[in-house]
């Protein structure tokens, strides 16, 4: 995690940083200065656990890190920051959700969204929120009985922990959706139900590793679709 942040007056970073994902990236702003013709903000690093689904702000901060962040905007010619600002902060997680990537729309239109007041989808909006698309393979997409033989795993890849969810010895499970082709890859993976702190990106990371022995119907490949729990327990 990047702590001292240095953008231009357009709000552009002015190089390349360590992505971070929206459950790692959260700030408490505690001090705002102008000086040499630069706004610098100061604060306290946040990030996000789900509990129900809901999200929780929790301080991301430890023994032997403090979590505080540095940010320094350049100054625009008018001297208005405020698109700079409106570029580098969201001011809740509704706004963040048409950028965030595919994989968290599942999660976001029918949670976040429907968190701040919005009309919660119906079941058949939130079932036409999970991936529809044509497959690589032109197959349509089956969903198990009706004669069809489920896949099975032949590989595992072990999830690693997010650098945030260890610095709080935080574990939880993730619970991901994703369509096993018929060469036994998966694809369209997108989180269900998230752990935050980082955990979603790692579980997706490690369920693209995965390989399957194909669902089949009728003695030929097909794709199917699957949820996948993905556990994350540090050692006591």
């Amino acid at each position: 995690m990047e702590d001292d942040l240095h953008f231009d007056a357009s709000g552009q970073p002015e190089k390349k940083y360590h992505g971070s994902t929206f459950t790692e990236a959260g700030i408490d702003v505690s001090q705002v200065s102008l000086a040499g013709g630069k706004l610098h903000i100061k604060g306290q690093r946040m990030g996000l656990t789900f509990e129900n689904l809901a999200p929780k702000r929790v301080k991301l901060s430890a023994k032997k890190y403090n979590g505080e962040i540095s940010i320094e905007i350049q100054s625009p010619v008018d001297g208005d920051f405020d698109k700079a600002l409106t570029e580098i902060f969201a001011p809740d997680l509704t706004s963040l959700v048409p950028a965030m990537p595919f994989y968290w729309q599942y999660y976001a239109r029918n949670h976040l969204l429907a968190s701040k007041g919005q009309t919660k989808p119906s079941p058949e909006t939130t079932e036409a929120a999970k991936p529809t698309a044509p497959s690589a393979s032109g197959n349509a997409i089956l969903s198990h009985g009706g004669g069809i033989k489920h896949p099975t795993v032949t590989h595992l890849e072990e999830p690693q922990f997010s650098d945030a969810a260890r610095l709080l010895k935080y574990s939880g499970i993730v619970e991901v959706y994703l369509w096993v082709l018929p060469d036994g890859t998966p694809s369209q993976l997108s989180i269900v139900k998230p752990a935050g702190l980082g955990l979603d990106e790692q579980a997706l990371y490690a369920v693209s590793k995965y390989r399957f022995k194909p669902a089949t119907k009728d003695g030929k490949s097909v794709t199917t679709d699957l949820y996948v729990d993905v556990n994350f327990q540090l050692p006591d």
